[in-house]
């Protein structure tokens, strides 16, 4: 047994899609300090995200509530952490940070929560996961992986297989679409995800509605319509399998878009009041559909209305067939 030369803590309290991207830091993290005991803190929901991996403890604790705030920063203080990564960068994340009696502790910012960050004010004008790099980087972390990252699982893919083959769909092509969002943000939501699937189908190619519990009315109706409505039938990390076995992926700015992306298939991620330069999935850039990025003589603006569904496939056939 190899002897634990420090303790590691990371922070990552979400959203989904920001806890996806933080896979491959979380992954750089650990590979650094491979003869550590490390810990993530983040909250219960997300603890699927991480069921695949081994050398990595899950500390969960509710987000809200002066209590818990509390207990966790006790907790973190009895600890005998060496190192913290805060990777959240928020108000609450770095008054724990301040107070944890951590020795060496990793942020975002300048700031006296911090013994380690980067030299340049984050100004938002960079992909966030970009901008974690640096934080990382400012502690002597290299991130080599810059994707999300799920480790394999034999399981999950027997899963998928035997699901594929259930749906009659083994062997056929298959496209992933996720229409749901945040019931905060209906504004980032593409309304014409009907006629997408129609012309799917006209392509003999068979849509596959993903998502969870909060999409499953959605998906029941988008599925009547065209597809096969697959809510809820996998976790995050199954569902980062499945892409493998899909032609391509068209979503919403959300969660699934990001754990899409750990696949190999493009994800054509739809952006319209928020900012896709910041925010578009690793390695997807040039599949991103949105107002703002379209010709000189398409829509300008950023409702998603104005998006029309021969704008998205148009895109699409001339990015792909």
């Amino acid at each position: 047994m190899s002897l634990i030369t420090n303790q590691v803590l990371i922070i990552k309290l979400g959203a989904l899609g920001d806890i996806v991207m933080a896979t491959a830091l979380i992954k750089g993290i650990v590979d650094k300090h491979k003869s550590s005991r490390c810990t993530l803190l983040t909250t219960d929901k997300y603890r699927e995200v991480f069921v695949n991996w081994n050398n990595l403890l899950i500390k969960t604790f509710p987000r809200h509530g002066l209590i818990h705030n509390a207990r966790t920063l006790s907790w973190m203080r009895h600890q005998k952490f060496t190192h913290l990564y805060d990777l959240q960068g928020s108000n609450r994340t770095r008054i724990m940070s301040r107070f944890s009696n951590i020795p060496v502790r990793v942020g975002n910012l300048q700031h006296p929560a911090y013994t380690h960050c980067p030299k340049e004010p984050w100004l938002g004008k960079i992909h966030i996961f970009n901008r974690m790099i640096e934080v990382c980087n400012s502690s002597g972390v290299d991130i080599q992986y810059k994707l999300p990252y799920f480790p394999q699982n034999t399981a999950e893919i027997k899963k998928i297989e035997n699901w594929l083959a259930k749906s009659m769909l083994t062997g056929k092509d298959i496209v992933l679409l996720h229409a749901g969002v945040s019931p905060k943000r209906p504004e980032k939501q593409w309304p014409y995800f009907p006629e997408l699937a129609t012309y799917l189908i006209q392509r003999n190619i068979v849509p596959v509605w993903i998502g969870g519990e909060p999409d499953r009315e959605l998906n029941s109706m988008l599925s009547s319509v065209a597809g096969i409505d697959a809510t809820a039938e996998f976790s995050a990390s199954e569902l980062s399998q499945l892409s493998n076995f899909a032609k391509f992926a068209v979503t919403n700015d959300s969660g699934p878009m990001h754990i899409l992306s750990s696949g190999n298939i493009p994800i054509f991620g739809i952006f319209g009041p928020s900012d896709w330069v910041r925010n578009h999935a690793l390695g997807q850039e040039k599949y991103v559909i949105t107002l703002n990025k379209l010709s000189t003589s398409g829509p300008k603006g950023t409702n998603l209305s104005e998006l029309t569904p021969s704008h998205v496939i148009t895109f699409i056939e001339k990015t792909l067939f």
